[in-house]
Formats: C-alpha cells, sequence, structure tokens
C-alpha cells in the first residue's frame, strides 16, 4: 500500500470515528520518521478533556495495529487545540472560525501588521480571510501575507 493511500486511509477511519463521537477534527499531521508519528487535534462544542484524547488515539492505534499499516510501529498523539493555538493549515483556519484571533502581517494592512478580532470568514480557495476588530470593523487578509495566526483567550 503506498504512504499517500495509507494517509487517507487513516484520515478517513480518524474523521469517521471523530464524527461518531461528536468531535471536530482541526488537524492530522503524519511525521514519516521511526516509528511513523499521527498527531490529530480534535475539538468539541466546550472544549475537550484529555480522557477523549486518550479514547480516540487507543480507537486509532488499534485499528492501525489492526490492518498492520505500519510494521515498524506508530506513535498516535490526540490532543486539544489549545488556548493560544498557532494556526497553520487551512482546516485549523476553518475551524478557527468564529473565534477569536491574533494575526500578523508581513505586509502591512491599512497601515497595521498586527489584528485582533473573530474569525468572521475563512476562503481557503483564494486564501482570503475577514477578521472583525473589537471596534466592529472589518480587515481583509490574504493567508500569504499571514506571519502568525493564533487562538486568542478571552479575558
Amino acid at each position: 500500500m503506498q504512504n499517500d493511500n495509507i494517509k487517507e486511509k487513516i484520515f478517513e477511519y480518524i474523521a469517521s470515528e471523530a464524527e461518531s463521537l461528536g468531535y471536530q477534527i482541526v488537524d492530522v499531521q503524519f511525521r514519516s520518521n521511526r516509528p511513523v508519528s499521527v498527531e490529530i487535534i480534535i475539538d468539541k462544542e466546550g472544549g475537550i478533556t484529555v480522557g477523549e484524547c486518550i479514547q480516540l488515539s487507543k480507537k486509532v492505534g488499534a485499528w492501525i495495529d489492526e490492518n498492520d499499516m505500519f510494521p515498524e510501529g506508530h506513535a498516535i498523539d490526540v490532543c486539544s487545540p489549545g488556548i493560544d493555538r498557532i494556526l497553520k493549515s487551512d482546516n485549523e483556519f476553518k475551524w478557527a472560525q468564529g473565534k477569536n484571533l491574533e494575526v500578523y502581517v508581513r505586509e502591512p494592512v491599512n497601515g497595521k501588521t498586527n489584528f485582533t478580532g473573530v474569525l468572521s470568514v475563512f476562503e481557503n480557495e483564494n486564501g482570503l480571510m475577514e477578521l472583525t476588530q473589537e471596534n466592529g470593523d472589518l480587515v481583509a487578509i490574504q493567508k500569504e501575507n499571514i506571519t502568525k495566526a493564533r487562538l486568542k483567550a478571552i479575558l
């Protein structure tokens, strides 16, 4: 079985299990070191507990073993997004819609290089995100202009 095919099958299994448990997948990363490492980031309304992470980790690990996907071994890491999570992938930005972010940009937008507000829109087709700032102003930012974006805790 080819590596991409294995990743696709594992992702499909994770998505199915996460949905059945009421979790939302924030991101899944595969690292090809030995042993192979699979990092799964999940969330749900009200947050994810350590016990829920362990439950999904055991299910995914057992399924990978049953299907003999990585004979050399594997490591599974399931975690929550965390309160100050740095967003990188399109999946993470899609998941973060409606959440408060802090965004830093390379080239100034409207004369500013950092913004705080709620991510109103993320369109991965054209790499555009819209952030509603605390004063109600809307700012459009191209993803390739972002140097850092992270969840921002509301105190």
